[in-house]
């Protein structure tokens, strides 16, 4: 997210929390705030607690927390798309 926003903004500067920076760039790809295919991105930024937040996702990657084949499935479903947007201007390089 910080080298999409970093190749997309130039006046971009980091937030210091992750929450922040997923609603940086869910502003940034949706400006209206309306797309059904961002809102998993916009609940990600608002509620830690969500399956597919940084959070949750982060203590899956780290060990902290097991979670299912099915449910990390289900996870890469809810960010496939907003990954696939994020990574175009990235891929650009």
């Amino acid at each position: 997210m910080t080298l999409y926003m970093q190749k997309t903004d130039m006046n971009f500067i980091a937030p210091q929390k992750d929450h922040q920076l997923v609603e940086l760039c869910a502003k940034h790809l949706d400006p209206s705030g309306k797309s059904p295919k961002f809102k998993n991105m916009r609940i990600a930024a608002s509620d830690a607690d969500a399956a597919h937040s940084l959070h949750t996702l982060g203590a899956a990657i780290h060990s902290t927390h097991l979670m299912s084949r099915k449910a990390l499935i289900a996870a890469w479903g809810n960010w496939e798309y907003t990954l696939t947007r994020m990574m175009e201007p990235i891929s650009k390089l």
